[in-house]
């Protein structure tokens, strides 16, 4: 039997949730189950709007070809607030 890297996937979305999925920003099946109704999408506009908080070195997590939330591209992205983020589209957040 073959080992999966773990590195191919990612975390479930939701905080507390170690679960892995296929996709980043998706939520697992197990929360899908227990929360039902109660999850919603977070538009762009009230993820912009949520505080960040500022990373240390030791916690930033870059990787290269994931799919960066905000325009879709496959790029080197970091990981802010639990999603990808490219460097084009984390920069205009940052002025």
């Amino acid at each position: 039997m073959t080992e999966v890297d773990p590195q191919l996937f990612t975390g479930c979305v939701l905080a507390g949730c170690s679960n892995i999925v296929a996709e980043d920003g998706e939520i697992c099946s197990q929360c899908r189950h227990i929360f039902g109704d109660m999850i919603r999408p977070v538009s762009e506009r009230e993820h912009a709007e949520q505080p960040r908080p500022a990373a240390t070195a030791a916690q930033v997590l870059t990787r290269r070809n994931q799919r960066c939330w905000l325009c879709e591209q496959r790029r080197t992205c970091t990981r802010v607030g639990g999603q990808w983020e490219c460097r084009d589209c984390t920069r205009p957040a940052e002025r």
